[in-house]
């Protein structure tokens, strides 16, 4: 029987980085994790997660039974089951019954707090979004809203790539957009996992969002009380590649969120 973890995702809140650490300690490999250009971990990850069968369905149809694993890694002979848990698209969770088909499921959970949430939606805008595909639903809204604060403001252009943003106008639409959406998204998606949070008892781990980035120490044995394994030589200089990239990133694209 393999173990099985519940990750809390966040937008741009290292999820897929955490994900993907949790995988390389309990499967204790050699390789360091892989990277793509933008400092993300999702290629290797996603070598993990099924074919999303029924995705839509489940989101709406809400078997209790089965949608948990609407975003699933796949597990193989010596790896876990790990479980996406994303706020937004599951707004209740059914602990009980995650308890009933994993008794011994243990689960992960970052905490974003308010002064963070602009930091945590830079990464998500700089390192997926400006990247993503212009037809998916959230990127049409990310586009409109653009549009609507590229009208509010006659310091930023108006017909411009979101990639080609410069530093100036990405800060100003970033600051808009908390303003008007990203602030509230946070808060009520929150609420709906501090519900899950009280209702457990045990087998709870809690990582503060900014531990990521500046506290390499609490993470590593975090995930290793959780597996109980030992870090391995490739995860520590993994987690040190990563670093790297979020400096990068904040010195490049974010240098005003850069922690003091």
């Amino acid at each position: 029987m393999n173990d099985v973890y519940l990750v809390q995702a966040n937008p741009g809140g290292g999820s897929h980085f955490l994900l993907s650490l949790l995988v390389h300690l309990y499967r204790q490999e050699s390789e360091v994790i892989s990277f793509n250009d933008r400092g993300n971990s999702h290629k290797y990850a996603f070598k993990y997660i099924i074919t999303q069968t029924n995705y839509f369905k489940m989101t709406t149809r809400y078997d209790r039974s089965e949608w948990p694993y609407q975003l699933d890694l796949l597990p193989d002979n010596n790896g876990p089951l790990v479980i996406f848990y994303e706020p937004w698209h599951t707004t209740s969770l059914d602990v009980c019954r995650l308890k009933e088909k994993h008794p011994n499921i243990k689960y992960l959970f970052v905490e974003v707090d308010d002064k963070d949430i602009m930091r945590a939606t830079a990464y998500q805008f700089f390192k997926q979004t400006v990247y993503d595909d212009p037809k998916k639903d959230y990127m049409k809204l990310t586009l409109d809203r653009y549009v609507e604060f590229a009208e509010k403001n006659n310091n930023v252009r108006k017909d411009v790539s979101l990639a080609d943003l410069t530093l100036e106008e990405g800060r100003l639409f970033l600051e808009y957009s908390y303003q008007v959406a990203d602030k509230n998204f946070f808060n009520e998606f929150t609420k709906s996992v501090n519900i899950v949070q009280d209702s457990l008892v045990d087998n709870k781990y809690v990582i503060n969002f900014m531990d990521i980035l500046l506290n390499k120490e609490k993470v590593i044995s975090t995930l290793e009380q959780m597996t109980g394994k030992t870090r391995t030589q490739s995860l520590v200089d993994s987690y040190d590649k990563y670093i790297d990239n979020q400096y990068d990133l904040l010195e490049t694209k974010i240098p005003w969120l850069l922690p003091k």
